[in-house]
């Protein structure tokens, strides 16, 4: 044999999970400010202390409209990480496990250390429900997007990754040029899909095949790779102030992440679906 395809985890191939609710306005000053401070207590109770802000400028603007005088430095948000243990000489990113970012514009969840969606789900609801019920009743969400990136690394020399030991030779979301490429290659689509009910509903299927180290230590030999970003997204129209609630949100995120899978599934082969799990 010439080598296999194997999923980064044991039971899993995902190595970045994340949720993105982004608002239709920026969140006012003082209302950002009481957002940071719940964001800060649930984050710190959940063990994410490494904690950073994130900055912005002000300008004083002349009754020409030109900039006069100096600038102010303002905190436009804060970022809290929990850190795990990573290869000696790894770069930053390896070592983090999990993350919140909390800004004027969007809320963000990512987590490096999946463990399964209900899980995952909780701590969603720990982290980011805090700041969203601090400003649910003075901006809207605009849109709420779920995003996964799978990755899956090939054993032998990288002239035999043959991606249809990987993928589905007939999916609708991968280019069928790309099974007769034994060089890197790339397949992006994406689409929006009728029935959003209020919102227009984008999903989207990059693919890369790309040559990295199989490890993060330094020195590490390099490996054929195949990442999966896959994304759902809903970007919503004319919601009133019922169809904001967190819980609504939450519900959302449920559905996001079946079609999401779903997705997947359509893509992989079989035998590999059932390898990370993916298929009962």
């Amino acid at each position: 044999m010439l080598g296999e395809w194997h999923p980064i985890n044991d039971n899993h191939a995902i190595n970045v999970m994340a949720a993105v609710f982004s608002f239709a306005q920026p969140i006012p000053g003082l209302l950002l400010k009481k957002a940071l401070t719940d964001s800060e207590q649930a984050a710190f109770a959940a063990g994410l202390r490494s904690r950073h802000s994130l900055r912005g400028m002000q300008f004083t603007l002349g009754t020409d409209g030109g900039a006069v005088g100096a600038t102010t430095p303002l905190i436009a948000g804060q970022m809290f990480n929990s850190l795990a243990d990573a290869p000696e000489g790894a770069p930053a990113s390896a070592q983090l496990a999990e993350q919140l970012v909390v800004q004027d514009a969007q809320i963000v969840y990512r987590t490096w250390r999946y463990v399964s969606w209900s899980w995952q789900r909780e701590r969603i609801k720990k982290l980011v429900v805090p700041a969203l019920d601090a400003v649910h009743d003075a901006v809207s969400i605009a849109s709420q997007r779920l995003e996964y990136l799978d990755r899956f690394r090939f054993d032998g020399a990288p002239s035999n990754a043959d991606p249809s030991l990987l993928f589905k030779r007939d999916s609708a979301w991968i280019a069928h040029q790309v099974f007769s490429r034994s060089d890197l290659w790339h397949s992006h689509t994406g689409a929006f899909l009728p029935g959003g009910k209020g919102a227009k509903r984008l999903v989207q299927v990059h693919i890369d095949a790309v040559e990295e180290p199989i490890s993060p230590e330094h020195g590490a030999p390099q490996a054929r790779w195949i990442n999966i970003m896959t994304a759902r997204e809903d970007r919503f129209q004319g919601l009133d102030e019922g169809a904001r609630s967190t819980d609504l949100m939450l519900g959302l995120l449920d559905e996001l992440h079946s079609e999401l899978k779903g997705v997947l599934g359509e893509v992989l082969t079989d035998s590999m679906a059932r390898r990370i799990y993916l298929n009962p």
